[in-house]
C-alpha cells in the first residue's frame, strides 16, 4: 500500500510518485489532488485497484491512476454505510486499468477533465453509481472485446452529460 488514509483523516498530495502493490491509494478519509501525482500498481488480479475510494477524492491538479485490476475504483460499501466521492474540479484525472479504467459505484462530478481506459473490459463502468460531467469524459475500452464499452452504464446507474463525450470500445 502506498497512500493509507482512513476515515475522519485528510491527506494533501502535491506533486507526488505513489506506488503499492494492492493499491497505491487506499482512502475512507479526504484526499485532495494538487499539481501532479503520479500513482502506479503492478498488481493486475481480482480486486487490486490503482486507487481505492470509499471516502472523498478530490482532484484540482493531474492525478494519473496506472496500474490495477482497476485503475480508480470509486466504491460502495455491499452494505450501504458509506460510498465513495470524486469530484474533478479544474483537474484532469487519467485513469487506466487492466479491467476498467473507472469503476464507479459511488458518486463522481467532472468539471475538468477525465480519461479512462479499460485494456480488457470498459473505459468507465457506471454500476449503480452518479456520474456527472460538465467537462470532457474520455472513455475507451477493449474494442477487440465481445462486451466492451467506451462507457458502461448498468444497474440503475446515472449518467448525465452537459459536457463533453468521446466513447470508444
Amino acid at each position: 500500500m502506498g497512500v493509507e488514509n482512513y476515515t475522519s483523516n485528510t491527506v494533501n498530495l502535491y506533486n507526488s510518485t505513489v506506488s503499492g502493490t494492492r493499491s497505491a491509494i487506499y482512502n475512507t478519509g479526504t484526499v485532495n489532488i494538487a499539481g501532479t501525482v503520479k500513482a502506479a500498481s503492478d498488481a493486475v488480479d481480482s480486486g487490486r485497484y490503482c486507487v481505492n475510494n470509499l471516502g472523498t477524492l478530490t482532484v484540482d491538479g493531474t492525478l494519473t491512476a496506472d496500474g490495477g485490476n482497476i485503475g480508480v475504483a470509486n466504491r460502495k460499501e455491499s452494505n450501504g454505510s458509506r460510498s465513495g466521492t470524486i469530484t474533478v474540479d479544474n483537474g484532469t484525472l487519467i485513469c487506466t486499468g487492466d479491467s476498467d479504467g473507472l469503476s464507479n459505484r459511488g458518486t463522481a462530478t467532472v468539471a475538468g477533465t477525465l480519461t479512462a481506459t479499460g485494456k480488457r473490459n470498459d473505459g468507465v463502468y457506471n454500476y449503480g453509481g452518479t456520474l456527472t460531467v460538465n467537462g470532457t469524459l474520455t472513455a475507451t475500452g477493449n474494442a477487440s472485446g465481445k462486451q466492451t464499452d467506451g462507457l458502461d452504464n448498468s444497474n440503475n446507474g446515472t449518467v448525465t452529460i452537459n459536457g463533453t463525450l468521446t466513447a470508444s470500445g
